[in-house]
């Protein structure tokens, strides 16, 4: 008798810990989906921009919203452990360089117009 009441009590705790494990990562892919939703709206918000700027450079508009997309998730303002800033994630050497080939003035850097 002892044994069964034993036996029980490991699939109780095992369905408990299966049923909050179940939960956790129900409620984890319920944070990344939200963080995928403002990623896509942020993105969305800056649509006309990189439609101008595909249109310029010639590059397909799904490579610059890739780009942005991982580079920034959207956010302008986002700066990178090595102080790369803005959408693209341009570092300053880098932003140098292009401005030094294209001989233009320079400018905020986190201007999303700028960046791209």
């Amino acid at each position: 008798m002892i044994r069964v009441n034993w036996l029980r009590d490991i699939w109780i705790t095992l369905a408990v810990l299966l049923g909050a494990s179940f939960l956790l990562m129900a409620g984890v892919r319920w944070v990344q989906h939200r963080h995928a939703v403002a990623i896509e709206a942020r993105l969305d918000a800056l649509q006309p921009l990189l439609e101008k700027h595909a249109e310029r450079t010639d590059l397909p508009i799904g490579f610059l919203r890739g780009v942005v997309r991982a580079e920034s998730g959207g956010d302008p303002q986002a700066v990178s452990k090595i102080e790369a800033r803005g959408l693209m994630q341009i570092r300053a050497a880098a932003e140098q360089d292009a401005l030094d080939r294209l001989d233009v003035a320079r400018g905020d850097i986190f201007d999303p117009d700028y960046n791209i």
